[in-house]
């Protein structure tokens, strides 16, 4: 039989303390890897998502521009070919969902840069501001 608490020496009571946290961490643990929330975030994200500007310090071209949509047309269709791949095969719906989020937050970020471009290069030849 244990001896009650009080009659316990204090590094006794602080190993004690620590393995029951540790019990009670671990059993938190495998109750989110168990229900699948292990790999899914439920709460509002840590970082601010960040707007990173690919044509930064490059010139107007309107013949590459035109290359740099269909590239971006063409590098999205060949990844949602491989998150479907990856679907196919593990039916994890966690990969597929979250791969083809930041895939699709990525071609509308590059989509909405190469229309100011755009917009930008029918100024310049127009002459309008």
């Amino acid at each position: 039989m244990i001896p009650p608490l009080e009659n316990q020496s204090l590094g006794r009571r602080v190993v004690l303390t620590a393995a029951l946290l540790i019990l009670a961490l671990l059993l938190l643990a495998m109750i989110g890897w168990l229900s699948g929330g292990w790999y899914e975030a439920q709460g509002a994200p840590f970082e601010q998502k960040r707007v990173t500007y690919i044509y930064e310090g490059i010139a107007l071209d309107a013949a590459l521009l035109e290359l740099d949509k269909r590239a971006l047309e063409e590098a999205y269709h060949e990844q949602a070919k491989r998150l479907f791949t990856v679907w196919l095969t593990t039916q994890e719906p966690k990969y597929f969902t979250t791969g083809i989020r930041r895939a699709r937050e990525a071609y509308h970020q590059a989509a909405e840069q190469i229309a100011r471009r755009e917009d930008e290069l029918r100024k310049s030849h127009t002459g309008s501001p």
